[in-house]
């Protein structure tokens, strides 16, 4: 190997180990994991989850009826979907007491997808007043982008 080649081969090797140098210092967070992320954002910001809402609406018995229907509305308000393999329990209360509740292990539900029941409660389980309550996820299986709507709640009369 010839003087001339000796002295081209080291000058592109300090070329590029300083190109790589200059590039390495100028994006410091390139090489971190943040391609994706904005600095001091937690990477799971970034995932999308699901936001499920109960509602209720109560009808109360009129003439010979002498149950009080229950119904109930879940719905995914959020960007997220809720994959169907997570059980979330949704149960009804009556004055705290709950009346009826289910362990849902199988629905998939889309961002806008909802799903409506309604729940007989006889007359003889219930006071003449008081308060029923919905409520969705009740033992917080679902990460969910918000909380605060998971349950309704609403007072009646007979």
């Amino acid at each position: 190997m010839g003087q001339k080649l000796k002295i081209v081969i080291a000058v592109m090797v300090v070329a590029v180990a300083a190109l790589a140098i200059g590039f390495s210092t100028k994006n410091g967070g390139l090489f971190k994991g943040q391609l994706l992320n904005q600095p001091g954002q937690n990477i799971e910001e970034n995932i999308v989850k699901p936001d499920l809402s109960g509602k209720l609406n109560v009808v109360m018995p009129t003439g010979d009826e002498k149950e009080m229907k229950v119904s109930c509305t879940i719905a995914n308000l959020g960007p997220g979907s809720v994959d169907g393999k997570t059980p979330f329990k949704y149960a009804i209360y009556v004055n705290g007491k709950e009346v009826f509740s289910n362990v849902d292990s199988y629905t998939r539900m889309e961002p806008g997808d909802s799903f409506s029941f309604t729940y007989e409660i006889p007359r003889e389980k219930t006071p003449n007043t008081g308060k029923v309550k919905f409520a969705v996820d009740t033992e917080n299986s679902i990460e969910e982008d918000n909380k605060d709507n998971n349950s309704a709640e609403t007072d009646y009369k007979f």
